[in-house]
């Protein structure tokens, strides 16, 4: 358990299979209505602190498609593969698992734990469902 509160909010739309398949072979499905959640915190998969952002008119403004969020360990199965959710007004979809960093985390000194519990990877997508930057 994070001593961390979660006090972000974010939407959730739970992707549910419906039993067909798509062209490719791909199973279809539909998304649940928009469910408000609460996380700890999300940050960019790549956030670059060494590097200054653009501050310049002429230069195109950094766009993150990777992000994490942390959730708390008893909210992570309620995020699967394919789900979306919308943070800060940007829709991602959840990429793979979730994983559980409540009792150490993967490194040697886990005396950190208590600040972390869940971590949820999502990239972000169009509305359209397309993945942005590829």
């Amino acid at each position: 358990m994070s001593i961390l509160p979660a006090l972000t909010p974010i939407t959730h739309m739970v992707w549910r299979p419906d039993g067909g398949k798509d062209t490719h072979g791909n199973p279809t499905g539909t998304y649940s209505a928009p469910i408000p959640r609460m996380i700890i915190s999300w940050f960019p998969l790549a956030r670059r602190l060494w590097q200054i952002d653009p501050t310049s008119i002429n230069a195109p403004s950094r766009t993150d498609t990777d992000i994490h969020m942390l959730v708390p360990t008893a909210d992570l199965l309620l995020y699967n593969k394919l789900d979306r959710v919308i943070v800060n007004g940007l829709t991602y979809q959840v990429q793979g698992v979730p994983m559980d960093w409540s009792q150490a985390l993967p490194f040697a000194n886990t005396s950190y734990s208590m600040f972390v519990d869940g971590e949820v990877h999502c990239r972000r997508t169009t509305a359209t469902g397309v993945l942005a930057g590829q």
